[in-house]
């Protein structure tokens, strides 16, 4: 059966994700899952902000569970717990939502950097929100502050969540969520850091900020515009922020070799200095016979696709649109996918009132699979109601 509608999700989202905090939990054990790299370090009372998020993918790469009564590393399998051990707090961690006030200071949105939070302590009892924290992990690019990346534990296991609306998912009061940052979190001093990430200086304060991208030999790339920019995002590089310009002095400025992005995977420009081949004298060369260049096969141009995002709950996929048969890959919620064109067919009530559908180009779909049209955004912004897009008409059909 065909998932509700966006529109429908976001009242059911808040009956789904819960992260209220027990008083009193029976501990159990877990043997079942391998244990990640990242161990807490209860001796030390400072954290990288670059080893918190690596913490934090530690779980998420263990498909460590949601489980209120569970504990995994000596931290409850919840959002607290999550947080807890990023930050290296001692086990068994904060606690719970109330007490994470003890490990932080609030800071201004403008302000989040990797390795703050957001955290709500206010839903407890409110049947529409519910107490809850994540951990930040960057602004989505081009999103002007109103998209973020972040790592949360919810029901379904620890996520890394992607392009999450700030300042939270539609459906839960916004203004309950307080930007936060650990007593104990430190910038990060070390170059290494911003391998393959984009950066930009602290000293910066024009409207358009200069951004480079770091390449893994450490060096600086200038983006020139943009379309460059907003490229590099779509392939997965990360916007860091500002920082000092004593750190940008160590990532050295290839100043006239700039950054590039394409469908395959940017890299920078390399120089090449080219040696001249020795030619002989003419009385010493060999007559080579002279065969015709064939001439080229055209390239017919790469089949137009369109960007669409999903929308908060993930929505099935299916090889046969016109009975919903065939079930395929699920899309995540708020995953942008490519889009080859929409089909039409209303024959599923709840793909209506447009009635549309669309093929799913990007992998693992690869145009065999198509999605209800009406599940994804269309151009509306999360957290911006009201919502009036259930089909993005710019989308070819099938």
């Amino acid at each position: 059966m065909v998932r509700p509608t966006r529109r429908r999700q976001q009242g059911m989202a808040a009956a789904v994700l819960l992260c209220t905090v027990l008083l009193s939990l029976q501990v159990t054990s877990r043997t079942s899952l391998a244990a990640p790299t990242a161990q807490p370090n209860a001796s030390s009372p400072t954290m990288s902000r670059a080893e918190a998020l690596t913490r934090a993918q530690s779980w998420v790469d263990a498909k460590v569970p949601y489980n209120q009564l569970g504990y995994y590393q000596g931290y409850r399998e919840d959002c607290v717990g999550l947080v807890s051990m990023a930050w290296g707090v001692a086990t068994p961690g904060m606690g719970n939502t109330t007490s994470v006030f003890k490990y932080v200071t609030l800071i201004s949105p403008d302000d989040l950097q990797p390795g703050d939070a957001l955290v709500n302590d206010v839903g407890a009892g409110d049947p529409e929100d519910f107490r809850h924290i994540i951990l930040f992990e960057g602004w989505v690019p081009g999103s002007n502050h109103t998209l973020y990346n972040g790592y949360q534990e919810i029901p379904g296991g620890a996520r890394h969540s992607l392009k999450v609306p700030f300042r939270y998912t539609p459906g839960y009061d916004p203004s309950h969520y307080q930007p936060v940052r650990y007593k104990g979190i430190t910038d990060p001093s070390q170059p290494s850091f911003y391998a393959n990430k984009i950066v930009q200086w602290d000293g910066d304060h024009k409207t358009q900020l200069t951004s480079w991208l770091v390449t893994a030999d450490l060096k600086r790339h200038w983006i020139p515009d943009s379309g460059t920019f907003y490229c590099l995002e779509g392939m997965g590089y990360v916007l860091v922020g500002k920082i000092s310009a004593q750190l940008l002095d160590q990532l050295p400025d290839q100043i006239g070799n700039w950054a590039k992005c394409s469908s395959a995977q940017p890299t920078a420009p390399v120089s090449v200095k080219l040696t001249p081949t020795p030619v002989p004298a003419a009385s010493t060369r060999t007559p080579v016979p002279i065969t015709p260049t064939p001439t080229a096969t055209p390239v017919p141009p790469a089949p137009q696709t369109w960007t669409e995002q999903e929308g908060t709950l993930g929505a099935n996929s299916f090889s046969n649109p016109h009975n919903a048969s065939g079930l395929g890959p699920r899309l995540d919620a708020m995953a942008s996918v490519q889009v080859s064109c929409k089909l039409y067919d209303p024959t599923i009530t709840s793909v209506n009132p447009d009635g549309y559908w669309y093929r799913i180009a990007s992998a693992p779909w690869n145009n065999a699979y198509y999605i209800a049209a009406n599940t994804f955004w269309n151009g509306d912004i999360p957290g911006h109601p009201p919502y009036t897009h259930n089909t993005d008409w710019n989308v070819a059909n099938c």
